[in-house]
């Protein structure tokens, strides 16, 4: 038996990491600098900036650590940063 779950209230990661950019280039952070911190392709960044593309998870996931989200998962255990997980 499968039971349907409401999404979540509120913005979701995507869109939170992507306002989250958006605030620091207005601050004047370059969209390279902030792909080189995060190692990322700053051309991904664009595109995604611009509305052309979505990031993948991984992409997401790189981004948003070098904002400083932390991410968690439904049952409060962290989900480890993306070099914790290569190791």
């Amino acid at each position: 038996m499968f039971h349907l779950v409401p999404p979540p209230a509120g913005p979701t990661v995507t869109q939170q990491v992507h306002r989250a950019l958006a605030e620091k280039i207005v601050e004047g952070r370059t969209i390279y600098g902030l792909g080189k911190d995060a190692g990322v392709d700053p051309a991904v960044i664009s595109r995604w900036i611009n509305g052309k593309t979505e990031p993948s998870a991984r992409t997401l996931d790189r981004l948003a650590w070098s904002l400083g989200f932390r991410l968690t998962r439904a049952d409060g255990s962290a989900v480890p940063s993306p070099e914790e997980a290569m190791a």
